[in-house]
């Protein structure tokens, strides 16, 4: 009989950072020295921001790695591993450029007025949810006498939002801040207990009592935005595959794709969306970043000596739901893709049958 055919190859184990050395961004000085030769503050117009610093950017890194919640660390050794690390970088980066001022990046801590409404500081959600109704517990407390104004907003905005007692805006002081925008009382207080309050270098600053404190100093402006990469983005099931495959097949797009996204286009539905298969807002801006990025980086060194492969399959309907018991039906585009179908049928009418 034929044999069977052998099971695609598997990502070797993520072997330790190289040690840190002095002034570098990450610690891992194998990927300092590429993001130095690269010049990112530039390439990104970082150096051109009034609002973040490329300095920011890197304590936050190291911030998050003293509270365990580190940039993913790459798989494999050499040229590979020091891509993928290189890789996460860019698509941060990129999508951060976007989230902070569109076409105009890093103009915007604090989220602009783009409605032209006197509640924007309320919510301008599509579906009209107000920001201060996100309390799914932990939340911080929503306090009608809270007041507080914008540090920052865009020249053609009204003005910057306000949060005032007694007026339509009374409670709602709980709008987007930062490199990511973090929104709502749960998302401030989960960054609050389970980053700022660990640090001790931030020690004065509760975000429950002010959640402006995110644009009122340098690190914070990015932490949000690495608290949300590091406990969702990475986390997601796509994550490390499309990486991974990213890197592989030579930094290439369409060899990355996993469950119907590229590796930064499913990093863009992630931020914008909350799940991998979604197109996100300014999705050919964000890509755009990404590639100006990941050229400068190619052109300082990443993937010098790297050996292009085929890529590797992503987990299937069964690694994914049968195995961890979450369900009998996969569906790619739902956040939480598994569930309990009562029939095969009706699974297969939305998604793939695990069985």
């Amino acid at each position: 009989p034929t044999p069977p055919p052998a099971p695609p190859p598997t990502p070797p184990p993520t072997p330790p950072p190289s040690p840190p050395s002095p002034g570098s961004c990450t610690g891992d000085s194998a990927v300092d020295a590429i993001l130095s030769q690269a010049n990112l503050e530039s390439v990104t117009d970082l150096s051109q921001s009034a609002v973040y610093t490329w300095e920011g950017f890197c304590q936050a890194i190291k911030a998050m790695q003293s509270v365990d919640k580190p940039l993913f660390a790459g798989t494999g050794e050499g040229a590979m591993r020091v891509a993928q690390v290189l890789s996460n970088i860019a698509s941060l980066l990129a999508q951060c450029m976007w989230e902070s001022g569109g076409d105009a990046p890093w103009i915007a801590c604090d989220e602009n007025n783009y409605r032209g409404t006197t509640t924007a500081a309320c919510t301008q959600r599509s579906d009209g949810q107000r920001y201060d109704s996100l309390t799914s517990p932990p939340a911080c407390e929503v306090k009608a006498d809270m007041q507080m104004t914008a540090e920052t907003y865009a020249s053609w905005a009204p003005g910057p939002l306000k949060c005032e007692p007694g007026t339509v805006t009374e409670g709602c002081c709980w709008w987007g801040r930062g490199a990511i925008q973090t929104t709502g009382p749960h998302n401030y207080k989960m960054l609050q207990d389970e980053v700022v309050s660990e640090l001790p270098s931030l020690a004065n600053i509760d975000l429950c009592e002010n959640p402006e404190a995110i644009c009122q100093n340098e690190q914070l402006k990015w932490l949000g935005a690495l608290y949300y990469w590091t406990s969702v983005v990475q986390t997601s099931l796509q994550f490390e595959t499309s990486l991974y495959n990213y890197v592989a097949t030579g930094f290439d797009d369409t060899g990355s794709m996993v469950d119907g996204a590229s590796f930064n286009d499913g990093t863009g539905g992630m931020v914008n969306n909350g799940y991998w298969g979604a197109q996100a807002h300014g999705n050919t801006g964000r890509t755009e970043y990404f590639h100006n990025i990941i050229s400068a980086l190619k052109l300082a060194g990443m993937g010098e000596g790297l050996e292009i492969s085929e890529p590797i399959q992503p987990p299937g309907c069964s690694e994914i739901c049968s195995e961890e018991g979450t369900g009998n039906c996969y569906v790619v585009t739902w956040a939480v893709p598994c569930f309990y179908a009562a029939t095969q049928s009706e699974c297969e009418a939305l998604g793939e049958w695990c069985g």
